[in-house]
Protein backbone atom coordinates (compact mmCIF):
# COMPACT_ATOMS: atom_id res chain seq x y z
CA UNK A 1 0.00 0.00 0.00
CA UNK A 2 1.63 3.25 -1.01
CA UNK A 3 -1.00 6.11 -0.30
CA UNK A 4 0.12 9.30 1.47
CA UNK A 5 -0.39 8.56 4.77
CA UNK A 6 1.67 5.45 4.81
CA UNK A 7 4.48 6.96 3.45
CA UNK A 8 4.14 10.37 5.71
CA UNK A 9 3.91 7.55 8.75
CA UNK A 10 7.22 6.10 7.81
CA UNK A 11 8.81 9.45 6.85
CA UNK A 12 8.14 10.33 10.53
CA UNK A 13 9.64 7.10 11.73
CA UNK A 14 12.86 7.77 9.68
CA UNK A 15 13.24 11.59 10.67
CA UNK A 16 12.79 10.32 14.17
CA UNK A 17 15.29 7.96 13.59
CA UNK A 18 17.78 9.85 11.86
CA UNK A 19 17.61 13.13 14.50
CA UNK A 20 17.67 11.25 17.76
CA UNK A 21 20.30 12.10 20.01
CA UNK A 22 21.55 8.96 21.76
CA UNK A 23 21.70 5.85 20.39
CA UNK A 24 18.57 4.34 22.14
CA UNK A 25 16.54 7.20 20.75
CA UNK A 26 17.87 5.87 17.83
CA UNK A 27 16.95 2.12 18.19
CA UNK A 28 13.77 2.65 19.08
CA UNK A 29 12.84 4.40 16.32
CA UNK A 30 14.10 1.98 14.39
CA UNK A 31 12.07 -1.00 15.89
CA UNK A 32 9.28 1.50 16.10
CA UNK A 33 9.86 1.29 11.89
CA UNK A 34 9.87 -2.21 11.65
CA UNK A 35 7.04 -2.66 13.90
CA UNK A 36 5.23 -0.35 11.48
CA UNK A 37 6.15 -1.80 8.70
CA UNK A 38 4.19 -4.99 9.70
CA UNK A 39 1.43 -3.06 10.87
CA UNK A 40 0.93 -1.66 7.61
CA UNK A 41 0.58 -5.68 6.17
CA UNK A 42 -2.51 -5.56 7.70
CA UNK A 43 -2.10 -8.65 10.16
CA UNK A 44 -2.98 -7.39 13.97
CA UNK A 45 -1.07 -10.93 15.34
CA UNK A 46 1.80 -10.75 13.15
CA UNK A 47 1.69 -6.67 14.66
CA UNK A 48 1.87 -8.26 18.46
CA UNK A 49 4.50 -11.27 17.83
CA UNK A 50 6.50 -8.24 15.59
CA UNK A 51 6.51 -5.95 18.81
CA UNK A 52 7.18 -9.04 21.11
CA UNK A 53 9.99 -9.82 19.37
CA UNK A 54 11.33 -6.62 19.37
CA UNK A 55 10.69 -6.13 23.10
CA UNK A 56 12.95 -9.67 23.60
CA UNK A 57 15.35 -8.69 20.63
CA UNK A 58 16.19 -5.00 22.84
CA UNK A 59 17.15 -6.85 26.43
CA UNK A 60 20.08 -8.37 24.37
CA UNK A 61 21.02 -5.61 22.48
CA UNK A 62 20.94 -3.78 25.90
CA UNK A 63 23.33 -6.50 27.13
CA UNK A 64 25.15 -6.32 24.27
CA UNK A 65 25.86 -2.15 24.57
CA UNK A 66 26.29 -2.27 27.76
CA UNK A 67 30.23 -4.34 26.68
CA UNK A 68 30.45 -3.16 23.53
CA UNK A 69 33.77 -1.35 23.44
CA UNK A 70 33.63 2.52 22.34
CA UNK A 71 35.73 1.83 18.74
CA UNK A 72 33.24 -0.60 17.33
CA UNK A 73 30.19 0.86 16.29
CA UNK A 74 26.55 0.36 17.85
CA UNK A 75 23.90 -1.94 16.56
CA UNK A 76 22.29 -0.68 13.19
CA UNK A 77 24.62 1.80 12.22
CA UNK A 78 24.09 2.98 8.73
CA UNK A 79 20.20 1.34 8.93
CA UNK A 80 18.57 4.53 7.87
CA UNK A 81 19.35 4.55 4.57
CA UNK A 82 17.55 0.78 4.17
CA UNK A 83 14.54 2.42 5.71
CA UNK A 84 14.70 5.16 3.26
CA UNK A 85 15.07 3.07 0.25
CA UNK A 86 12.22 1.08 1.73
CA UNK A 87 10.26 4.19 1.32
CA UNK A 88 10.97 4.92 -2.02
CA UNK A 89 10.56 1.45 -3.26
CA UNK A 90 6.94 2.32 -1.54
CA UNK A 91 6.46 5.41 -3.11
CA UNK A 92 7.45 4.07 -6.54
CA UNK A 93 4.88 1.47 -6.25
CA UNK A 94 7.33 -1.45 -6.83
CA UNK A 95 6.19 -3.46 -3.96
CA UNK A 96 8.04 -6.92 -5.46
CA UNK A 97 11.51 -4.53 -5.16
CA UNK A 98 10.34 -3.75 -1.97
CA UNK A 99 9.45 -6.76 -0.45
CA UNK A 100 12.97 -8.01 -1.63
CA UNK A 101 14.80 -4.75 -0.26
CA UNK A 102 13.45 -5.33 3.11
CA UNK A 103 13.87 -9.27 3.27
CA UNK A 104 17.55 -8.63 2.13
CA UNK A 105 17.36 -5.90 5.18
CA UNK A 106 15.85 -8.12 7.25
CA UNK A 107 18.54 -10.78 7.09
CA UNK A 108 21.33 -8.79 7.17
CA UNK A 109 20.16 -7.03 10.97
CA UNK A 110 19.23 -10.87 12.03
CA UNK A 111 23.38 -11.36 11.07
CA UNK A 112 24.25 -8.69 12.47
CA UNK A 113 22.48 -9.32 16.14
CA UNK A 114 23.89 -12.83 15.65
CA UNK A 115 27.26 -12.02 15.33
CA UNK A 116 26.96 -9.95 18.88
CA UNK A 117 24.10 -11.24 20.65
CA UNK A 118 23.55 -14.64 21.62
CA UNK A 119 19.86 -15.08 21.04
CA UNK A 120 19.43 -18.20 21.51
CA UNK A 121 19.83 -17.52 25.14
CA UNK A 122 17.94 -16.36 28.27
CA UNK A 123 17.64 -12.86 28.92
CA UNK A 124 18.73 -11.97 32.48
CA UNK A 125 15.93 -11.18 35.03
CA UNK A 126 17.90 -7.57 35.04
CA UNK A 127 17.17 -6.70 31.57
Amino acid sequence: NHDDATVASLRELLEAQRTASTETEMRRAADSFHVRVVELAGNATLSEYAKLVHYLIRGHVRRYESMRRQDEPPLGHGESGAHERLIELIEAGASHAASQHWRQHLETVRDQLARCCPLDSALDQQD
